[in-house]
């Protein structure tokens, strides 16, 4: 039986904990109310948070490889990356909306960081689990990202949809789904829980990306039901 006790997290702003201020005019940790902090209360892990802002699946691969020989073999360690990856640099495409414009880290590039990151894991005895993204709320998200941008119009010209935007973030969550298929990795699948609710954008704060209070609240009792269903040799009940 493999005994897990300690859980490394790899991921963006959202396993961080961030979230917008009720103003939202900067940002603020939740701290306690994190499921982070909530998953190693209450099943008694220890959990070192590599979580950053901005983080991509590149950043996350280099901060990988730059630390795996500090990580426990008899360990696990949770992928939940994509938000930024899928991300755009919206100023340029309202600077030059007839071009083409590329996600911040293009879907093939994704897969493959998300692959190395598990592959490198299972290489030294880890545990890698993925997780799905929570969903986002477009027109949230795009007021958003367009209140310093003077002509947003030309965003919504690119977009043809504003829902695309969404479409485009369930596009990197499904790559997630299907890498864990290939690599024969667990997942777990944290939009599932959003979605399955009667309305999800209850559970985002004010800027559509970040999980609210209530959003950490469902990660943390799903990422604990997940562990108590289907993890059970990690004597973590």
């Amino acid at each position: 039986m493999k005994i897990i006790k300690t859980v490394t997290v790899w991921g963006d702003s959202i396993l961080g904990g961030i979230v917008p201020d009720p103003k939202g005019e900067k940002y603020i940790r939740l701290n306690e109310k994190c499921c982070v902090a909530g998953v190693e209360k209450a099943l008694g892990l220890f959990i070192k948070n590599y979580s950053r802002f901005g983080m991509t699946s590149e950043k996350g691969l280099r901060l990988m490889q730059n630390n795996i020989d500090k990580l426990p073999s008899q360990s696990a360690a949770l992928i939940e990356l994509g938000g930024n990856d899928v991300d755009y640099n919206w100023a340029e495409i309202a600077e030059y909306p007839q071009c083409e414009h590329s996600p911040n880290v293009p879907p093939e590039k994704f897969t493959k960081n998300i692959e190395s990151m598990v592959t490198l894991l299972k290489s030294r005895g880890i545990v890698p689990l993925l997780a799905t993204l929570p969903p986002i709320h477009s027109k949230r998200y795009f007021e958003k990202f367009t209140k310093n941008i003077a002509s947003k119009e030309n965003i919504l010209k690119w977009l043809k949809d504003i829902e695309n935007i969404y479409r485009s973030q369930a596009f990197y969550s499904e790559l997630i789904k299907k890498t864990a298929a290939r690599l024969n990795c667990r997942l777990i699948d944290i939009r599932a829980a959003f979605m399955r609710q009667d309305d999800f954008a209850r559970y985002l704060a004010a800027d559509g990306i970040h999980p609210n209070a209530e959003g950490h609240e469902l990660m943390k009792r799903t990422y604990i039901d997940y562990a108590r269903k289907n993890l059970p040799s990690f004597n973590i009940i």
